[in-house]
């Protein structure tokens, strides 16, 4: 195993020289395991100056000697990335990040931030099979710098940044598109070996609008599977998402298709979804709020989305969670995600909608959760349901709401709205942790005095101002903390 600790401990100035020059020193195959050198305590001292537990804050807003700020530094530094806004709380990072479009999974990289839940980060210094090491502040409350091996899949989910373990430009020339398929990363660079269409749609029958040609290359932000083949996509410069065809799938038609009798029959305007359900199989299409399976406790096992007559132009994405396998690639338009035949559960599904559709609306859902009942409404990509939990769903509900009206959190029999408003609130009192900003609305958790929490908005309801943040669960929160 490659280890620089020698040299580390050689020289006064080795940090400072491995700072400037890892991002060049890893350019490791990705079939080979990852290693790198530990930094060790590179944090600054001006920082580490300050008593822990201090309000002082970093250069990215984080409070100083705690993870998150340790991690926003190590990013700068060494990774050559700056931490963009919308971060604050560390259970919420991996959420935040999948939302602004960075690749969260659970294969760890040099360089990457590994993510708990239970309001953790840090960042990963050497992957030695199924152990990873990682380098992190404030471990054990203590607001100094800690390095320790862990299991790679002890974590909530590393978060891809701008990772230092090397380009994930995919130049293989694989004759089995499956194999093929799962070597192509969710992000990365893809450099091509012919000519491949661009469309504006994920549908083969979409009309090309320009060509890349053999040894062109292209940064892309996606990877789903639609219409019988796995994407690539980006934004290009005016801002309009593309899609490129890369690989034509060899899945099963039980898996991938809607029996015939029901794959046109979702005549509504609007959003229209359908759910698998065990026993039964595919349930008629429902649209705008409605429920997807009226059959009890019986589990959703794959669902497809669509949207019709729509002024606007764009699609809806979606993807699952599955028991044994985890999150499948992101699909559109009437395709399925999920599985059917195999009696494996659906355990949590994201979805977001393209190009104007976003601009225009919000899409809202929830699912109904083993043992938990109605999930909180979330919207645009955030994750609805649970993982690592093994509990199924047994409905799920969808619905477009235009921007232009009530705030697409809001609960929708209610009259409450949030206004943008960000910052830390720091507890007086004893507060309680609310699913909606309503009084009587049952405790779900308690901030004493001294502690604080970082919010992104702000609502004033019954007879109370209230601030609002998303917990580590994906859930938006609400705590009132003044009486009107």
């Amino acid at each position: 195993m490659i280890s620089f600790k020698r040299f580390v401990a050689s020289s006064a100035l080795s940090v400072t020289l491995l700072g400037s020059i890892v991002p060049g020193m890893f350019s490791i195959n990705q079939a080979t395991v990852a290693q790198a050198a530990v930094i060790g305590d590179d944090y600054p001292s001006k920082w580490k100056a300050y008593p822990v537990g201090s309000h002082a804050s970093d250069n990215w807003g984080m409070y100083v000697r705690q993870c998150t700020s340790f991690v926003a530094n190590r990013l700068s530094t060494v990774n050559k990335f700056n931490l963009p806004g919308g971060y604050g709380n560390a259970n919420t990072w991996g959420y935040t990040a999948r939302n602004q479009g960075y690749r969260v999974d659970m294969t760890p990289a040099i360089g990457a931030i590994a993510w708990w839940t239970s309001m953790h980060v840090a960042w990963v210094a050497e992957i030695e099979g199924n152990r990873v090491r990682i380098e992190e502040y404030n471990w054990n409350y203590s607001g100094n710098y800690n390095s320790r091996w862990i299991d790679k899949n002890s974590v909530s989910g590393y978060i891809h940044f701008k990772d230092l373990s090397g380009s994930q430009t995919n130049t293989s020339n694989q004759t089995n598109p499956q194999s093929q398929n799962n070597n192509i990363p969710p992000s990365g660079v893809y450099k091509f070996d012919g000519k491949y269409p661009i469309k504006a749609e994920a549908k083969i029958s979409s009309a090309d609008l320009a060509y890349y040609s053999a040894g062109a290359s292209v940064n892309y932000d996606r990877k789903l599977d639609a219409d019988g083949y796995t994407w690539i996509s980006y934004l290009s410069y005016q801002g309009n998402r593309r899609y490129i065809p890369i690989i034509k799938n060899s899945l099963s038609s039980n898996t991938n298709k809607i029996d015939s009798k029901l794959q046109n029959n979702n005549p509504s305007d609007g959003i229209n979804y359908l759910a698998h359900v065990s026993t039964y199989g595919w349930q008629p299409w429902v649209s705008n709020g409605r429920s997807s399976s009226l059959k009890g406790e019986k589990r959703v096992e794959a669902i497809a989305l669509t949207v019709n007559n729509l002024s606007s132009s764009g699609s809806i994405e979606y993807r699952s969670h599955i028991q044994d396998v985890g999150w499948q690639n992101w699909t559109s338009n009437g395709n399925v995600s999920g599985t059917t035949g195999q009696s494996k559960r659906l355990e949590a599904v994201e979805i977001r909608l393209t190009g104007d559709l976003a601009k225009t609306y919000d899409i809202r859902y929830r699912v109904n959760v083993q043992n938990n009942g109605w999930q909180p409404w979330v919207t645009n990509g955030k994750m609805s349901g649970t993982s690592g939990k093994s509990l199924e769903i047994y409905d799920m509900q969808v619905e477009l709401i235009s921007k232009n009206t009530s705030s697409s959190n809001a609960n929708p029999s209610s009259t409450w709205s949030l206004t943008k408003s960000s910052g830390t609130h720091v507890f007086k009192e004893k507060s309680d942790v609310r699913a909606e900003p309503k009084i009587h609305s049952p405790s779900l958790a308690t901030y004493n005095s001294g502690q604080s929490v970082i919010y992104d908005y702000k609502t004033t309801f019954n007879g109370y101002e209230w601030i609002s943040y998303i917990a580590g669960s994906g859930n938006r929160r609400f705590v009132a903390i003044r009486k009107l």
